[in-house]
C-alpha cells in the first residue's frame, strides 16, 4: 500500500524530524481531552446536569462543576485555546521546515544519484524531462511527506478526542461512527481516480517543460525565421493540455474534504436530533456534539489527505525509476592514488560499447604526449566523442587498459585527475551573471592577479576593456551580449583559470569568423607550450596546427600521423578531407 510505503520512508530515513511532529500532534491531542473535560465541566455547571454514573470522568466532570467557580471556567476556556493555538502554529512551524528539508533532502539525493550514474543517463530520460522532475515532481514527494505528517495529526488527535464521549456515551458513539463510515464508503474510492488524474498531470507537465525548453533553445532561428505565431502557439496548446490535467486533479484533491463536510453535518444534526428527543443527559449531547464538530473537518481532512497522497503516486514512481535507473547505471571507481602530473596518456587495446553488443571504438591504441596538440578527427559517428570520454574517464572501457603517468586509470583518483583537465565544449555555455562571476565559476580560489595574465594571454581584455563595468559587466543568457570570437576567448581563459595540464577544445573555431579563428589558432599554440591540448575538429586549419592526427573511421584508428603526413600515405583521410 503506497501510504504505508511512505510512512516507512518517513520513519525509517526521518526518525527526528517525524517524531518531532508525533510529539506536538500527541500533545495537540491532550489539550483536545482537556478542552473537552472543561466543555462537559461548564456544561454541568451551566445545566446542573450529574453524570456521576459515568464513573473517572463523569466524577472529574462533576467535582469540576460543583467547587469550581464560574470565573475559573472562563480563564482555563481563555487559557486552553490560547495553549492551543500557540500549539497549532508551533505544528505549522515544524510542518513547513519538515517539507522543506525533504524536498531539499530529495532534490540533493536524486541529483548526486544522477551525477555518479553513467553517460546513458539522457539517452532515457531527456533534459527537459529531468529539469522538469527536479524543478517540479520533485515538490510534490515533499508535498506527500508532508500531507503524510498532516494525516498523522487528525489520526492522533481523531482516538483522543472521542475517547471521553466514547466512556461516557459508548452505544451512542458506535451508533455514530457505523453510520458516518458508511456515508464515507464513496469517497475512499476516489483516491484510485486521483492517482490516475496525477499520473496525467506528471505526463503532460514533462510534455510541457520539453516544448518550452526546446522552443528557448531555438530562440534565435524562431525569431530569425519569423516563426514566433507558430512557437507560441505550440506552447500554448501544450500547456493547455497541462492545465486541464492539473485542474481535474487539483480540483478532486481540494474537493474531498468539503464533500465529506455535509455528510457529516447531516449526521450530526440527525443523531443530535434522534438522542435528544430519547432523553439524552445535556451535558453528554454537549460533550458529544464538540467532539463531533471537532471530529467531522477532522475525518474530512484524513480522507482529503489520503486523495491528495495517492495523486503524489506517479511522482514517486518517477523518481524511483530515475533512483533506480541510477544506481544500476552507477559509474563506480575505487582507485585512490592521486597523480602529480600528466606526462602522458596511453590507450592500449581499448574497446568500448554502450550496449555490449556494437563496439564503437575498436582496439584503439595511441599515446597523448606532454605538451603537444593532437587533433582527432573522422566522419560524425566514428566514435571521437566516446574516445574523449574514454580518455578523461567518464566511461570504462569493455576491454583494454588507459594508462595515466605510468598507472592505470583504474588505480587513481579520477577527482586528481581531473582536478588537471579543462573543457572548452563546442557550444560555449555562460551563466547570466557577469564576466568575473563566468570565469571564476571553474576556480572560485583565483586570484585578480591570476586572472588579469590569464585574460591578456588570451587576449580577452582587449574586449573586456571596451565594457563600462569591466569585468562585472553582465553578459547575459548564454553570453548573449559576447561576439562568436569573443564568446571562445572567453571560454578558453575560463578553462586557464584551473591552471590545467590538459585542454580538451571541442570544435574551437566552428562558429566564428576568419579573423577570429586566426587569433584563436595562434592563442592555442602559445597555450600548448605548457599545457597538452586535445582538439576535436575537421577543418583544416585545426589540423594544421596539430603535432599529431588521429583520424578515426567506424571506431578504429584509420590515420596517425602528421597533417601533411596523412594526406600523402592514407587515402580514407584524402577522401576524408576533399569531401
Amino acid at each position: 500500500m503506497f501510504f504505508l510505503n511512505v510512512l516507512k520512508n518517513l520513519i525509517f530515513q526521518y526518525p527526528k524530524l517525524f517524531f518531532s511532529n508525533l510529539i506536538v500532534f500527541i500533545t495537540l491531542g491532550f489539550i483536545e481531552i482537556i478542552t473537552l473535560v472543561f466543555i462537559g465541566s461548564f456544561s454541568s455547571y451551566i445545566f446542573e446536569n450529574d453524570v456521576s454514573d459515568n464513573k473517572i470522568i463523569g466524577s472529574l466532570i462533576n467535582y469540576s462543576s460543583k467547587y469550581l467557580s464560574l470565573e475559573f471556567f472562563l480563564i482555563l476556556f481563555v487559557i486552553v485555546f490560547i495553549l492551543r493555538s500557540i500549539i497549532e502554529i508551533l505544528s505549522n512551524y515544524i510542518l513547513l521546515k519538515s517539507k522543506y528539508f525533504l524536498i531539499e533532502s530529495n532534490i540533493i539525493k536524486t541529483f548526486n544519484s544522477i551525477t555518479k550514474t553513467k553517460f546513458s543517463f539522457f539517452k532515457k530520460f531527456n533534459k527537459a524531462e529531468t529539469l522538469n522532475i527536479l524543478n517540479k515532481e520533485i515538490l510534490k514527494i515533499g508535498d506527500s511527506y508532508s500531507t503524510l505528517i498532516r494525516m498523522t495529526k487528525p489520526l492522533i488527535q481523531i482516538p483522543m478526542i472521542i475517547i471521553i464521549p466514547l466512556i461516557i456515551a459508548t452505544k451512542e458513539i458506535i451508533f455514530f461512527g457505523v453510520v458516518l463510515f458508511l456515508f464515507s464508503i464513496p469517497i475512499f474510492f476516489l483516491g484510485r481516480i486521483a492517482s490516475k488524474l496525477g499520473t496525467e498531470d506528471l505526463h503532460t507537465s514533462n510534455q510541457f517543460s520539453k516544448k518550452l525548453y526546446d522552443t528557448l533553445k531555438m530562440f534565435s532561428a524562431i525569431i530569425g525565421l519569423g516563426f514566433e505565431k507558430k512557437a507560441s502557439k505550440e506552447i500554448e496548446e501544450n500547456f493547455m493540455f497541462h492545465k486541464k490535467a492539473a485542474i481535474k486533479y487539483h480540483l478532486l484533491s481540494s474537493s474531498i474534504g468539503l464533500l465529506y463536510m455535509p455528510i457529516g453535518v447531516i449526521v450530526i444534526v440527525l443523531f443530535f436530533y434522534f438522542f435528544k428527543n430519547v432523553g439524552t443527559n445535556i451535558t453528554i449531547l454537549s460533550l458529544i456534539f464538540y467532539s463531533f464538530y471537532r471530529l467531522i473537518p477532522m475525518i474530512g481532512a484524513v480522507l482529503s489527505n489520503k486523495t491528495e497522497l495517492e495523486g503524489y503516486y506517479p511522482a514517486h514512481q518517477k523518481i524511483n525509476e530515475i533512483k533506480k535507473f541510477s544506481s544500476n547505471e552507477y559509474y563506480s571507481h575505487s582507485g585512490s592514488k592521486n597523480i602529480n602530473r600528466i606526462n602522458n596518456i596511453q590507450l592500449k587495446n581499448t574497446y568500448y560499447s554502450y550496449d555490449n553488443k556494437l563496439y564503437v571504438l575498436n582496439n584503439i591504441n595511441l599515446t597523448i604526449k606532454q605538451n603537444k596538440i593532437l587533433c582527432i578527427t573522422g566522419h560524425s559517428g566514428s566514435g571521437k566523442s566516446t574516445l574523449i570520454d574514454l580518455i578523461i574517464g567518464n566511461i570504462k572501457p569493455q576491454f583494454g587498459v588507459i594508462i595515466i603517468d605510468n598507472a592505470p586509470i583504474e588505480t587513481i583518483s579520477l577527482d586528481s585527475y581531473k582536478n588537471k583537465i579543462s573543457i572548452v565544449p563546442q557550444q560555449t555555455e555562460f551563466f547570466n551573471a557577469s564576466i568575473l562571476d563566468n570565469l571564476k565559476w571553474f576556480n572560485p580560489k583565483i586570484s585578480i592577479k591570476e586572472l588579469d595574465e590569464i585574460l591578456q594571454k588570451t587576449d580577452c581584455i582587449s574586449f573586456i576593456s571596451k565594457f563600462n563595468n569591466g569585468l562585472e559587466t553582465i553578459i547575459g543568457d548564454q553570453g548573449i551580449e559576447l561576439s562568436g570570437g569573443e564568446k571562445q576567448k572567453l571560454s578558453i581563459a575560463r578553462a586557464l583559470t584551473r591552471n590545467p595540464e590538459l585542454i580538451i577544445l571541442d570544435e574551437p573555431t566552428s562558429s566564428i569568423d576568419n579573423f577570429s579563428e586566426k587569433n584563436i589558432l595562434q592563442l592555442m599554440k602559445k597555450i600548448s607550450k605548457n599545457t597538452t591540448l586535445i582538439i576535436v575538429s575537421h577543418k583544416k586549419s585545426n589540423l594544421e596546427i596539430a603535432d599529431d592526427i588521429i583520424f578515426l573511421n567506424k571506431g578504429e584508428v584509420s590515420g596517425y600521423d602528421t597533417f601533411q603526413g596523412l594526406l600523402d600515405k592514407n587515402i580514407e583521410f584524402k577522401k576524408f578531407f576533399s569531401s
